[in-house]
This record gives C-alpha cells, sequence and structure tokens, in this order.
C-alpha cells in the first residue's frame, strides 16, 4: 500500500460541516489507513476530535453531533508502515493574539529544520513534530495585520510539496505550493464553498463547481464567500504534479493534473504488455482500483479478463454509508470476483513493499489458482518520496531488497514478475513534459530534502492532538 500522508478536506457555510469534512475524508480512506482529525466552529471557538483508524465506527456519530457549526476543517492521515513511525495527529489548535488558530497540511515541508532551529531560538520548543505546528507558530508570530495576511507572510518562508489550510472560527485560508506537488480541489457543496485533497471526496459529498486550486493559489474562505489570491508569480516555478496519484494513489474516476485516472492506468497497462507479457494461456485479473490498468494489459495481449479481487469487511459495510471504507477498514481478507483460472496474470499498478501483494496472491491460490505471474504497471519503486507519502526507507522497499527477478518471484511465491520501465511509465503520459514528480521510481529530487525522520521537533510530547498555547 503506498499512502499519502496528509488528505484535507474543509467546509465552511454549511449546516452540518463536521459530518461533511468527516464524509469526506472517510470517501479518501484509499490513500491512508491512519487516523482522522477534525476540528469545528460555530463561529466563537474551534473544538476538536482525534481518533485513530482503529477507533472509528458506530460511536463516531456521537462526537459528530457534539460538533455544531458551519466551518470544519478534517485530516485524514496515514497509517504506521515500516519506517514511518506514528505521528502525532493533525489540525493542530492553537492560541494566539486574535483568538484561535487552527491548522492541517498535505505533503512535506523540506527546510522544517532550519524553520524549527529558528523558532527554537526565537520561542522554544515546539510540542511536536507536525509541518502544522510549525506553519501555526509562524502564522502566529503577527507579521501580518490579520490571519490572511500573516499566512501569506508565512507561505514565503516554507520551502517544499505543501497544501495547508489554517482556520479560524469565521474563516479558512487555504494554500497550495507554487509547485503543485499534492494534489487540491475545490468545490460547493450545497452551496457552501470546500476543499479536499482528492476530486473524488467532494463528489461523495455531492460538491458540484469543481476545479483543481492553482499552484500558488490561496483562497480566503468566510461564510459562503470565497477570495482568490496569487501571491506567487505564475509560471516562476516549474509544476510538480504528483505522479504517484495519477499512476496508483487516486480513485480512478478522479482527475490529477488534468489527466483522467483511469485513461492514463489503462495506457500503462498496454505499455506493459509490450514490456512484459505472461503466458498465452493466463487469464487477467485486476485489484480494486487498478482495473483499468488490467483491462489495458488484457486488450493489449487479446486476453480475456476475468474479474478483480477485492476486500471484504468483517460484519458487513461500513456503519457509515454510502461511504465505504475501500478495504482500509479491518478487513479479513480477499476474494476473486469472477471465475478462476489455472494461470493468472495478476495486473497491480504499484508495488512498494510484498505485503501489499500477499493477499491478492493468497486469494488467487483460495480460488484454484496454479499459476500465477504478477504484473506492475509502474517501474520498482527505488526511492522514498520526501514530499509527502508514507514510504519505508530505501532498504525496506521490495525492489531494492530483491533486486533480480527471479528473487522477486520467488519471494513473493509466484511464477514471474515484470515491471514497466521508467521510461513506458513517462511516455504514456501524455503531459508529461509539463511537469510531474517521479521520485519514487527516479530517485530524482526536484527540490532538495532532508529525510523526513530528520524533521523530529526539538522537543516531542507524543501527543496525538495537538493543543498548545501561544
Amino acid at each position: 500500500m503506498i499512502q499519502d500522508d496528509g488528505n484535507l478536506f474543509a467546509v465552511s457555510g454549511h449546516p452540518r460541516a463536521a459530518w461533511v469534512t468527516y464524509l469526506g475524508l472517510l470517501a479518501m480512506g484509499h490513500r491512508a489507513a491512519g487516523g482522522i482529525g477534525l476540528l469545528a466552529s460555530e463561529g466563537t471557538g474551534l473544538q476538536g476530535w482525534w481518533a485513530r483508524r482503529q477507533e472509528l465506527g458506530p460511536d463516531a456519530a456521537l462526537v459528530l453531533d457534539t460538533l455544531p457549526g458551519s466551518l470544519a476543517l478534517g485530516r485524514l492521515s496515514a497509517g504506521p508502515t515500516e519506517g514511518f513511525e506514528r505521528r502525532p495527529l493533525e489540525p493542530v489548535r492553537r492560541w494566539w493574539h486574535r483568538g484561535q488558530l487552527g491548522c492541517a497540511t498535505a505533503g512535506r515541508l523540506t527546510n522544517g529544520v532550519a524553520l524549527r532551529k529558528h523558532l527554537f531560538e526565537d520561542q522554544g520548543s515546539l510540542a511536536s513534530d507536525t509541518d502544522a505546528e510549525l506553519i501555526t507558530s509562524l502564522v502566529a508570530r503577527g507579521r501580518g495585520s490579520n490571519v490572511v495576511s500573516s499566512t501569506v507572510h508565512a507561505l514565503f518562508d516554507l520551502t517544499g510539496a505543501f497544501n495547508l489550510i489554517v482556520a479560524t472560527p469565521t474563516q479558512l485560508v487555504v494554500c497550495r505550493d507554487p509547485c503543485g506537488f499534492r494534489p487540491l480541489f475545490f468545490g460547493r457543496v450545497d452551496g457552501a464553498p470546500a476543499v479536499a485533497s482528492e476530486s473524488v471526496a467532494l463528489l461523495e459529498v455531492g460538491a458540484t463547481e469543481l476545479r483543481e486550486v492553482e499552484p500558488g493559489e490561496v483562497l480566503v474562505i468566510e461564510g459562503a464567500q470565497v477570495a482568490t489570491l496569487h501571491p506567487f508569480l505564475r509560471g516562476e516555478r516549474r509544476r510538480m504534479a504528483s505522479l504517484v496519484d495519477l499512476v496508483a494513489l487516486a480513485r480512478p474516476e478522479s482527475t490529477v493534473a488534468g489527466e483522467q485516472a483511469a485513461e492514463i492506468r489503462a495506457a500503462l497497462g498496454r505499455a506493459l504488455a509490450l514490456h512484459a507479457p505472461s503466458p498465452e494461456a493466463a487469464t487477467v485479473v485486476g485489484v480494486q482500483g487498478g482495473l483499468a490498468a488490467a483491462q489495458g494489459y488484457a486488450q493489449a495481449l487479446g486476453r480475456p479478463f476475468t474479474g478483480m479481487i477485492a476486500p471484504f469487511v468483517e460484519g458487513g459495510q461500513s456503519p457509515l454509508p454510502p461511504i465505504e471504507l475501500h478495504g482500509r477498514g479491518p478487513v479479513s481478507g480477499y476474494r476473486l470476483e469472477g471465475p478462476a483460472s489455472a494461470a493468472v496474470t495478476l495486473v497491480v499498478p504499484a508495488l512498494a513493499q510484498a505485503a501489499s501483494v500477499r493477499p491478492y496472491i493468497q486469494a488467487l491460490r483460495r480460488a484454484g489458482a496454479g499459476a500465477i505471474h504478477l504484473r506492475i504497471a509502474s517501474p520498482p519503486i527505488v526511492a522514498s518520496e520526501p514530499y509527502g507519502l508514507a514510504l519505508p526507507p530505501p532498504e525496506g522497499l521490495f525492489a531494492q531488497r530483491f533486486r533480480a527477478l527471479d528473487e522477486q518471484a520467488r519471494a513473493l511465491s509466484v511464477d514471474s514478475v515484470g515491471w514497466l520501465s521508467l521510461d513506458a511509465l513517462r511516455a504514456s503520459v501524455p503531459s508529461f513534459e509539463q511537469g510531474w514528480c517521479d521520485t519514487i521510481w527516479s530517485g530524482e529530487l526536484p527540490i532538495p530534502a532532508h529525510a523526513p525522520e530528520a524533521q523530529l521537533a526539538l522537543t516531542f510530547s507524543g501527543s496525538d492532538a495537538s493543543d498548545t498555547e501561544s
């Protein structure tokens, strides 16, 4: 599983803001398996709720009903992975001289170490290692006359791949970094302005007027009113959209930097068929979220496409329909939906660790598959991206631990393994030359960055929810 550590949703001017935000976050459950944090306001103060994924369930409804108000800000975090430790949940909340501030981030600051050292010298240690607390500290220093100008001033101190939302009890200030590394979308839910890290989250809660927030754009939202600022010169920095979102992370029906995820994944499947065809007798099976790649692969080889491997949730569906957890909840197993055959080609969009595909392989074995040929519709992942993805260090990546294809097949207990080449991946994205970040496959860093573990706070309390005093 590739996880995005920081999936944002916020809405203003909606009578059930906390519920809309919560459902929007659940709609992005395919992006992360961690906890949820949420701030809500009725106009005078920010009330908060933070819960790890295992703590979510029917009781969440009781909590949400205690968070009234028309403004809400929420964040879905990544769950623990090898080399990616348990982190405090955002949004953070603090006091400053004008009242309360809240903040949630997606992505990662690459100059966090330098900023933390500067703040330590200026005002003492921070309570956590979150970029959100660092940003609220910068805003609270008050170099502007209000929260908007203070936030915009703070933006010029930040370097990296980030989206951030600063909240007061009456306003949301939404910012996307000038390169547009992490995705961010705007829409209206029942007329109320809302933003989310993936377009499908807005569509799931009935949003209209959907558009992508421009790189470097700042939205100031108060009630149903929206003002747009462009503090950075347009075109000053080259766009670097998240290619992993397009290839594997976003849901197929999502749009990423103007490209349709399902169309690109089908093209990747066709390219994979040319680079790594499987034996003629093997029928093709896909996985939930990667069906387009499997269908493209089968089409290019003239093979039957027999179905998909899908998770099922213990005890039935999510207690909060119609938003499902997309297999990231308490999953007891996987099953093949479609006829089994003696030889199968399993096509998956990406592979970072063996644990992410072993349940699929086990499901095929249970269904009666004798020979399994694994095909990955993207190149081997060789680097841990320091721009917001929750990946293990390089030595924990599957393709780094097992270099040869026969070693990889033995490690996964399959008959063969095949990958797409980096050149083929780039050639399959029509807009690639316009600027895409493919760090996890190429190892190239568009913005130099410290490793995430080097950005720990100088003093770290380890608490889940952040409530600090100015």
